[in-house]
């Protein structure tokens, strides 16, 4: 069993806590957070013995109750936890962002990898069994070499916080993910137009080119007045299609002659199939589906949209640089 201590206890804990509980292999042994209130009732729902104010709190007094850290606390704290539960042999299981900055996830990776610690970033649209279906299709050949793939996410209105941003980073990551790699050309436009990134913008549409000639279009709308939000991934293959859509859990294959209707069943929780990875491969002593290099190509991408929006031209890829076109 894999012991954790839950670092930042507010609403994006709250899926961890509940996965845990699902999840045989991997227990929440200690808790922290700067709230008093948030560490008791967090403490109270995973049965921890132990809570505390910070991780640094919980290594000095405590350091021997938990094996890895889960991160939930805002992006900007993630590198200094990261590197400081790094320091100390513990593994480490962030929230998406894994930092503010590409050069900052650089930095937790390699921090990670010197100390010989499992780092993985928490991507549940991975795991999701539409999405996995649609992969697994591309992966058996089914579907040939990727040329068009679409992405749609539609979600309540924000206030530009950092979850509208993470929508824009899941998204890049599940692109790169079904390419497999980074694109040579990123080219964006929003709506309002003056917005500068992904989380200011009411409307952004993302286009992504990739050697080979294959292409990615991701539309992000952040409209919708109230609900739990839409998304819809395409792809289309040399070979065939597939379409996943989260509310139907319906994928249709398509190779020629009629579409093929592939139904997957719901997840129970996709954040118990992310602590279910985190353990296994701190278990098998091996780099997680989703590790720091995945946390940093993401933030590398996104940054070039950023450059693009607000330059209005397209970056190119050069040297493991994004410039302009």
């Amino acid at each position: 069993m894999v012991r954790m201590a839950l670092i930042g206890c507010g609403a994006n804990a709250a899926p961890y806590l509940a996965a845990a509980q699902q999840f045989p292999e991997t227990a929440i042994t200690a808790v922290a957070d700067a709230d008093p209130a948030q560490a008791d009732r967090a403490a109270h729902t995973a049965d921890a013995a132990v809570r505390a104010a910070t991780l640094d709190e919980l290594l000095d007094g405590a350091a021997e109750t938990f094996d890895a850290v889960i991160v939930t606390t805002p992006a900007a704290t993630h590198a200094v936890l990261v590197q400081r539960a790094a320091q100390a042999g513990k593994h480490a299981l962030v929230e998406s962002p894994l930092a503010p900055t590409a050069a900052e996830a650089q930095q937790i990776a390699a921090a990670s990898h010197a100390a010989g610690v499992r780092l993985m970033l928490a991507h549940p649209a991975r795991f999701q069994a539409d999405h996995r279906a649609v992969k697994e299709s591309l992966e058996d050949g089914e579907l040939g070499r990727p040329g068009l793939l679409r992405i749609h996410q539609w979600f309540a209105a924000t206030d530009g916080s950092e979850r509208a941003a993470h929508a824009g980073l899941a998204a890049l990551d599940l692109a790169l993910w079904m390419f497999g790699g980074l694109p040579t050309h990123v080219y964006a436009v929003a709506r309002p137009t003056q917005a500068t990134g992904l989380a200011a913008a009411e409307y952004a549409q993302v286009h992504l080119g990739f050697a080979g000639g294959g292409m990615a279009l991701i539309d992000l709308a952040h409209t919708l007045p109230t609900g739990d939000g839409y998304d819809s991934l395409t792809l289309i293959g040399s070979l065939g299609a597939a379409y996943a859509d989260m509310h139907h859990n319906v994928q249709l294959l398509y190779g020629g002659g009629h579409p093929q209707a592939v139904r997957t069943e719901p997840d129970e929780s996709v954040f118990a199939l992310v602590l279910a990875e985190f353990a296994a491969a701190i278990a098998e002593q091996r780099e997680p589906v989703v590790g720091g290099a995945d946390g940093h190509a993401a933030l590398l991408v996104a940054a070039a949209v950023e450059s693009s929006l607000a330059a209005a031209t397209a970056m190119t890829l050069t040297e493991g640089r994004y410039e302009r076109a």
